[in-house]
């Protein structure tokens, strides 16, 4: 009699499991530093309405359009980024300082349909604006986003984003 309960106790529970449909784990990110200074990784979350905007040192800006795909901006030596403007609907969900040689493989959470993720990469030790970007995927979900600052004929940051079912 025991086994024959415990049998159909496990068939209630993996039905259930099996019904409850799918689950959100979040929006994985990946972080990496891989020069001599320690960068600040500021992720955010905003809705969809209001674009956003960077601020360059020669006075100009530029203007995003959070519904794109994927964008960015990059410090350059003569041009850096002085001020990114995000939505007005913006919320910080993250903030992840790397020193020299870290990565970190972090887990947000989940960027609706209708949302923008963000990520402003900056200097911790100078406070200079590295780069800008911002990831929206519809129809679907981020899959995995990558940032990681590097040393190549100058400083910039690699980035990778994509988006699935």
């Amino acid at each position: 009699m025991h086994t024959r309960t415990a049998l159909c106790l496990l068939f209630v529970l993996l039905l259930a499991g099996c019904t409850a449909g799918p689950f959100s784990t979040g929006t994985p990110l990946t972080l990496g530093n891989a020069v001599s200074d320690s960068y600040r990784f500021e992720v955010s979350i905003a809705q969809i309405g209001e674009n956003a905007t960077v601020e360059w040192a020669n006075g100009d800006t530029t203007e995003f359009d959070v519904t794109a795909t994927g964008f960015s901006a990059e410090s350059e030596a003569e041009n850096a980024i002085t001020t990114v403007d995000l939505p007005a609907s913006t919320t910080r969900v993250a903030n992840y300082t790397l020193a020299p040689g870290e990565r970190k493989h972090v887990t947000v959470r989940e960027v609706r349909q209708d949302e923008t993720l963000f990520v402003v990469v900056v200097n911790a030790e100078t406070e200079r604006l590295q780069s800008f970007h911002g990831l929206h995927c519809r129809p679907g979900s981020i899959t995995g986003a990558n940032y990681t600052v590097r040393n190549t004929t100058g400083v910039d940051t690699y980035w990778e984003e994509s988006c699935g079912p």
